[in-house]
């Protein structure tokens, strides 16, 4: 543009702002387009993270399934071979305790003349059982094991000081949370 000449510009002049005015929107075309895969580009490494870490988390549910499948294939396994109560019931009580990482267990049994729940094995270094297992003070509907026995449930308590249903006894060991199922 010019305010002062006429006719300042030639059809040359012409020719070569139209050259220019092509390149510079072919330019400007390009720099949109390299604006829109870096987008995307960065859209997708996201979406990578996000399924990267849903694989991952996937990846370690299957592994503990498959760990628990093979805990109680081996439990089943181990405690199919014997036929002496007091042996599976000792060899589940292992099991059970190196699957689960626990530091005690105990597995009660119900007498059912009486109604009490006789302990027949425990994880206590130190503590034998006579063969026909201890009478407990438990009954059906009475601490914790003699709810979940009338319940028929399971039982997790993060902390035996808040739940009623957890008893304890002089001398008792002192625990904080504890994991109740029925047999």
């Amino acid at each position: 543009q010019s305010y002062e000449q006429e006719h300042l510009y030639s059809p040359r002049d012409l020719a070569l702002f139209s050259t220019i005015a092509a390149q510079t929107a072919v330019a400007i075309a390009n720099a949109r387009l390299y604006q829109e895969i870096v987008h995307l580009s960065s859209e997708l490494e996201k979406m990578v993270e996000v399924r990267t870490q849903d694989l991952e988390t996937a990846l370690g549910e299957l592994t503990e399934q498959r760990d628990q499948a093979q805990t109680l294939y081996r439990i089943t396994s181990e405690l199919g071979t014997s036929l002496d109560l007091e042996r599976v019931l000792e060899r589940a009580l292992l099991l059970f305790a190196d699957a689960l990482k626990v530091e005690h267990g105990t597995i009660m049994l119900l007498d059912q003349e009486t109604g009490d729940l006789i302990l027949r094995a425990t994880i206590d270094p130190g503590r034998q059982l006579p063969r026909e297992g201890e009478r407990t003070l438990l009954k059906r509907g009475v601490g914790l094991a003699g709810w979940v026995l009338n319940h028929r449930q399971p039982a997790l308590v993060a902390d035996v000081t808040e739940d009623d249903r957890w008893l304890t006894s002089p001398g008792q060991q002192k625990f904080r949370s504890v994991v109740c199922v029925p047999l």
